[in-house]
């Protein structure tokens, strides 16, 4: 529960996610992750129910085939933001395939 402001980065080789709380965030540590995109294999949004945050969910293997979840709190986000960020994630993991 709160207010999340997030940043999501994804250039041609790498992503980088942040998520962190408005007020309290500043003072605690910042949810990131720095990941290239061969490493992703799974993501999904999850709606928090009787609140207007969102997360993100993705499932990594590291070197080791170490499998990793990762979720990230968002807030206020769009459809068509969503949207966006799926159709992007969708073609790093149809390229990875």
């Amino acid at each position: 529960v709160g207010c999340f402001y997030y940043q999501i980065k994804i250039d041609a080789y790498v992503m980088y996610i942040t998520s962190y709380r408005t007020i309290s965030g500043l003072l605690s540590t910042k949810n990131y992750i720095e990941v290239p995109h061969n490493m992703l294999v799974k993501y999904s949004f999850f709606n928090r129910p009787l609140t207007f945050n969102k997360t993100l969910m993705l499932k990594i293997v590291n070197a080791d085939g170490k499998k990793i979840v990762k979720r990230f709190n968002i807030s206020f986000l769009s459809k068509i933001e969503e949207r966006r960020i799926s159709k992007v994630l969708e073609q790093i993991i149809a390229k990875n395939n």
